[in-house]
């Protein structure tokens, strides 16, 4: 049971899936009567997608960890 539990929370829990779920959710909020709202949340993961995509930000989160330790010889 906690298996499955496990599983099926983090197939909801995880970033991507997360991510997707709030896409559709904006969509439909689209065309129901609450359009201003999807529109809002379409645009941000949109612009979240974008700046992800684009920045380097694996690197910036990284960076301060690397720089942390001597370079091994």
């Amino acid at each position: 049971m906690f298996y499955t539990l496990a599983k099926l929370f983090w197939l909801l829990a995880n970033p991507l899936n997360m991510v997707l779920i709030l896409l559709c959710l904006g969509v439909l909020l689209l065309w129901s009567r609450w359009q201003r709202l999807g529109l809002w949340l379409v645009s941000l993961i949109a612009a979240s997608l974008l700046g992800l995509a684009i920045l380097p930000l694996g690197q910036w989160l990284l960076s301060p960890l690397n720089n942390q330790f001597a370079p091994f010889k």
